[in-house]
Formats: structure tokens, C-alpha cells, sequence
């Protein structure tokens, strides 16, 4: 039996280069793409649903690609390279390395999500589980689901 195991992550992107301050009352979009899965569907909508409530200043924009996995990847790499990708997303490992590569995406912000370092971070999973999410030494993203396929 062979296994394939797919991990989709989640990316931080930022839409430009320069950040600027916001203040609690700017209303702040926030864009998020994921694969089409109905049961992830209704987890991200939950969440998000919480997280609008808890900071009523931001909204997000949650947007479903289609369910044909190269197809989504093709989608989120065209978007991205137009200037108009999501700032947040999921994707299967496979379109990871070229993401990574091509410097369409940011590192994954360690203290920002409360820990002392990358390695902090990165000592909570087991080992291995990230390395697909390493380039250079640094950390690009995180899994949010993991599957295993069989061919039997």
C-alpha cells in the first residue's frame, strides 16, 4: 500500500510591500481563499464568524476556489502575480515550493502568533511536519488540515 499524505497550509500574504498603521476604527478586508471542501467550509465560517465579532472592524472576505485542486493553485498563482491575490490562503503542499520560491509570499509571522522564535514556533509539531513549509531556513506556512490518501 502506498500512502500519500497532503497537507494544506495556510499562507500569510501581504498585499504590499509597506504596512500602514490601523487604528480601531479603520474598517479593515481582509481576503481569504481556500480549496473547495465542504467540511472546511463550514470550520472557516465558524471561525470567522467569531473572529468578526470580536473585532467588529475587520471583515473578511471568504472566497471558495474551485474544487479541482491544480485548477485552484493555477487560479490563487495568476491572482497573485496580477496584484491581486488573497491576503490570506490555503493550498495544497504541492503549489507551496513555487510560492515560496518566487517571493509571492511572506514568512509566517512567529511572534505575532505569541512565540519566542521561529524555532519556539516550529518545536510545537512533530518533526518533519514542517519541512515542506521551509525554504532557506525560514518558515512559510502552516497546516491547517492533513489527509491521508491510499492506493490500495
Amino acid at each position: 500500500m502506498k500512502k500519500y499524505k497532503i497537507i494544506l497550509i495556510l499562507v500569510i500574504l501581504f498585499a504590499s510591500l509597506s504596512i500602514k498603521s490601523i487604528t480601531a476604527q479603520d474598517q479593515v478586508v481582509v481576503k481569504f481563499w481556500s480549496h473547495d471542501y465542504a467540511p472546511r467550509e463550514t470550520i472557516d465560517r465558524d471561525i470567522i464568524a467569531q473572529f468578526e465579532a470580536e473585532n467588529p472592524n475587520i471583515t473578511v472576505e471568504y472566497t471558495i476556489g474551485p474544487g479541482d485542486d491544480p485548477l485552484y493553485i493555477q487560479q490563487l498563482q495568476v491572482a497573485i502575480a496580477g496584484g491581486e491575490g488573497p491576503d490570506l490562503f490555503n493550498v495544497l503542499t504541492l503549489g507551496v515550493p513555487e510560492l515560496m520560491s518566487s517571493g509571492a509570499v511572506v514568512p509566517v509571522d512567529w511572534e505575532l502568533l505569541g512565540y519566542e522564535s521561529q524555532e519556539d514556533l516550529t518545536s510545537r509539531y512533530l518533526d518533519g511536519s514542517l519541512g515542506d513549509f521551509m525554504y532557506d531556513g525560514t518558515l512559510y506556512g502552516l497546516p491547517t488540515e492533513v489527509g491521508n490518501y491510499s492506493l490500495i
